[in-house]
């Protein structure tokens, strides 16, 4: 049974958060905001380190991890503009 307590791993400030996607691990939490933006945040560090990237001028209303290959996304924006994105840990590329 569970402890009932529960703690904040992350927050966006005053931007509405859209959509949150994991790794297959469940180790990376990916965010898309209002803002334009996702965030790329590993779970086993400090929220504080926390990366957030603009993609668009409008919202981002989805990000969708791969669940085969975790370093590749697909976001969906207001702009009905659809990104497929490939993610490393020494580059982030947009296609």
């Amino acid at each position: 049974m569970g402890s009932g307590i529960s703690r904040e791993i992350f927050s966006s400030g005053d931007v509405l958060i859209n959509s949150i996607d994991f790794d297959p691990a469940g180790h990376v939490m990916w965010i898309s905001d209002a803002a334009g933006g996702i965030t790329h945040l590993d779970l086993r560090m400090d929220r504080s380190k926390a990366t957030w990237y603009g993609l668009s001028g409008e919202k981002v209303g989805s990000v969708s991890v791969n669940p085969t290959r975790p370093h590749f996304l697909l976001t969906a924006s207001n702009s009905r503009a659809l990104r497929f994105i490939e993610f490393a840990t020494e580059s982030f590329g947009v296609c």
